[in-house]
């Protein structure tokens, strides 16, 4: 991805509208989003190894931040990069 004049990093532009955006996904998650859930669990296992943890959150942010950039939403952004999250293997999640 490429940096922009107008916008900068794309991580920071995802940083900025998360900020902005957050009382809406706390909204979303305090719901009891059941594909959000299932996709935090998959973030918070612990017997997954350290490689395979790290494949998880990067494989998210990825997610995260493209869905991010595509529709400018944060709820949608995070349930959707949770939802692929929730189907993804850890162990799988680095191919």
């Amino acid at each position: 991805m490429k940096q922009s004049p107008e916008t900068g990093p794309p991580r920071d532009t995802a940083a900025h509208v998360l900020r902005e955006q957050s009382p809406i996904v706390v909204a979303h998650l305090t719901k009891g989003c059941t594909t959000c859930a299932a996709g935090l669990q998959v973030i918070q296992r612990h017997d997954a190894p350290d490689a395979s943890q790290k494949a998880v959150l990067e494989l998210f942010e990825r997610e995260l931040i493209a869905t991010l950039q595509a529709s400018g939403n944060a709820a949608q952004a995070l349930h959707s990069a949770l939802a692929n999250l929730a189907t993804t293997r850890p162990e799988r999640a680095a191919d």
